[in-house]
């Protein structure tokens, strides 16, 4: 069953953002009848705070330098039970950290089981760095989905001299 986000794009999708946004975070909300979709769509629940969806890690060891350009990628998993929606915006805000520059920050690959990030960053001193920030995700499961839900993103990247 697919996750409906009415709202993205869509004139009907707005009513039912301004709908769901008038709810507590506790209410479910099917746009399917704001929208008039046909389609039976599960309950959307707006959540600010749900980190025990999500898992983020680097996805391997970046090969990191002092003064050069480092890819990292990062790895999202969704709890046992949930999926990533891949119909949602997602979005990766870092905040500014001392010592490193993030000369890219690619938008979320999404697919219906996982969803990565791709970083380019510059470190100004061996050691580690530290990425922190948020992630806006989307999950589903089979009867419901939750979206946005902040999750916040601290990860330690290795950097050689």
């Amino acid at each position: 069953m697919a996750c409906a986000l009415a709202y993205i794009g869509s004139a009907a999708g707005e009513a039912a953002l301004g709908e769901v946004a008038d709810r507590t975070a506790t209410e479910l909300v099917d746009v399917s009848r704001v929208v008039g979709s046909t389609e039976q769509t599960p309950p959307i629940v707006i959540s600010e705070k749900d980190e025990q969806l999500l898992t983020i890690a680097i996805a391997s060891a970046p090969d990191c330098r002092v003064g050069f350009p480092c890819t990292v990628d990062l790895d999202v998993k969704a709890r046992e039970g949930w999926h990533t929606n891949d119909a949602a915006p997602w979005k990766l805000k870092l905040l500014p950290q001392s010592g490193v520059t993030i000369m890219k920050n690619d938008r979320a690959r999404v697919d219906k089981t996982s969803a990565s990030m791709r970083l380019v960053i510059v470190a100004a001193r061996a050691g580690s760095v530290r990425l922190k920030g948020t992630l806006k995700a989307y999950v589903c499961s089979e009867d419901l989905c939750k979206g946005p839900i902040a999750h916040e993103v601290d990860v330690l990247v290795p950097i050689g001299a």
